[in-house]
């Protein structure tokens, strides 16, 4: 098995869509749909960038 971190920014189209589904989607699934946009919106908004920076956690698996 292998593992690395890899560094990771982008500049989405759509930040707050990017946002929900990608980096927060865990989170954002546990909120009542009416606190959703609002949750991601404010995340949004504190970041005041236009860059989304991130670590990817890859894994591959080999059998043996």
């Amino acid at each position: 098995m292998e593992c690395w971190l890899q560094p990771f920014s982008i500049e989405p189209e759509e930040p707050l869509e990017y946002l929900e589904t990608v980096p927060l989607g865990p989170w954002v699934q546990k909120l009542p749909p009416a606190q959703r946009r609002p949750f991601v919106a404010e995340v949004w908004r504190r970041a005041n960038t236009t860059t989304i920076d991130y670590v990817r956690l890859n894994i591959t698996a080999h059998r043996a």
